[in-house]
C-alpha cells in the first residue's frame, strides 16, 4: 500500500458499539484478526467465540469480512460467514457488536462511480465478486435501470385522511361533552 492509500484506508475504521470493545476503533489498515487468541488484533474475551473467529480486510474500495472458523457472524443481524460490509454495516460477534465507519467507500449496491442499485440486503461473497490478490479484474457489468419514481400520491393522500379521522375520533373521546355525568 502506497502514502496515499495507507492515508485514505486509516480512515475506514471499525468502531466498537458494545461489548468491552465500547467506543474503540480499529483502522484497517492493515487485516483484522477478531477472536479469543492472544495473537488477535481485535481480542473478543468471552468463551462462545473462536480463537481465530473472523478477519476483516480492506480491498481497493471494498471491506471484506471472513470467516476462519465454522462460526459464522451476524451482518446487519443476518448470519453470514463471508461478506462484503458497507459504510454503517454492523459486524456482531456473540455479544461484540462493530460499526464500519468507511466515508468516501461506496454505500451498499453502489460500485465506485455507479449509480446506486435498489439492493439493499446483505451482499455475501457469493452474490458480489471481490478482486483479491490472485483473481482477475472482475468483467464489466452492465448498468440496472433506474427504478421509477416510488412515490404515490393517491397513498400519501389516503394516509392524510386517515390521520385527519384518528384526530378528530380521539379529540371527540377527550373532549366532548359528558351525558348525564
Amino acid at each position: 500500500m502506497n502514502e496515499a492509500q495507507r492515508v485514505s484506508a486509516a480512515r475506514v475504521v471499525l468502531r466498537g458499539l458494545s461489548g468491552q470493545h465500547f467506543g474503540r476503533t480499529y483502522t484497517l489498515t492493515e487485516p483484522r484478526l477478531l477472536g479469543r487468541a492472544g495473537s488477535a488484533d481485535i481480542r473478543l474475551d468471552d468463551v462462545a467465540v473462536a480463537e481465530r473467529h473472523a478477519m476483516v480486510e480492506l480491498h481497493n474500495d471494498r471491506v471484506v469480512l471472513r470467516a476462519l472458523g465454522n462460526d459464522s457472524s451476524l451482518l446487519n443481524g443476518v448470519p453470514v460467514r463471508d461478506a462484503v460490509l458497507s459504510p454503517g454495516d454492523q459486524v456482531s460477534i456473540d455479544q461484540h457488536r462493530f460499526v464500519l465507519e468507511a466515508p468516501g467507500l461506496p454505500n451498499r449496491g453502489q460500485s465506485g462511480a455507479q449509480k446506486p442499485q435498489v439492493t439493499t440486503h446483505t451482499q455475501t461473497l457469493k452474490a458480489v465478486r471481490v478482486p483479491v490478490a490472485a483473481d482477475p479484474a472482475p468483467a464489466p457489468q452492465h448498468e440496472p435501470r433506474s427504478p421509477r419514481n416510488s412515490r404515490d400520491p393517491v397513498g400519501l393522500l389516503y394516509l392524510i385522511a386517515a390521520a385527519t379521522v384518528l384526530a378528530a375520533a380521539l379529540t371527540y373521546l377527550l373532549y366532548a361533552p359528558r351525558i348525564g355525568g
